[in-house]
Formats: structure tokens, sequence, C-alpha cells
């Protein structure tokens, strides 16, 4: 195995996103074409604040995630 990678993985952090953090995720939703509304972020934090997870390099948002739960009863898993 090269050491690029393993030291690379090793360098990451996976944490739960905070709402700044989700916000990031939409903003790059957006810069990448698709159309989330004004209030999107609101929304998908009131229906699930646990549910984004995101990757940091340094202190810096590089990648991120959703697992929802909509009230135990249908989950989503996107907005990789």
């Amino acid at each position: 195995m090269n050491n690029f990678c393993v030291d690379t993985v090793d360098a990451l952090l996976f944490q739960k996103l905070d709402f700044d953090g989700l916000k990031e995720l939409v903003k790059w939703a957006r810069d990448e074409g698709w159309n989330p509304g004004p209030y999107d972020a609101d929304v998908y934090w009131a229906t699930d604040p646990e549910g984004y997870y995101g990757y940091y390099k340094e202190n810096e948002l590089i990648a991120g995630g959703s697992i929802v739960s909509y009230a135990n009863e249908f989950g989503f898993m996107g907005f990789l």
C-alpha cells in the first residue's frame, strides 16, 4: 500500500456537522447546479439535526453527506 494514501486518510477527521456545515453542503449543491431553496437548510436541520456528517482536513470541510431519519419511519442517505 502506498504510504501517501495512508497518511492522507489518517489526516482526515470524520464528524457530525453543525448547522454551518449543513449550510456549506447546501451551498456546494447550489454551486454544482442543484436548486436548493433559500430555507432548505433550515428545514433539513429541523427534520434531523443529527443526520449530517463530513470529513475535515486541516479544519476545512472537504466532503459531506446526510443520513436523515424522518420520525423513525423513513430514512434517506444522500447529499453526497
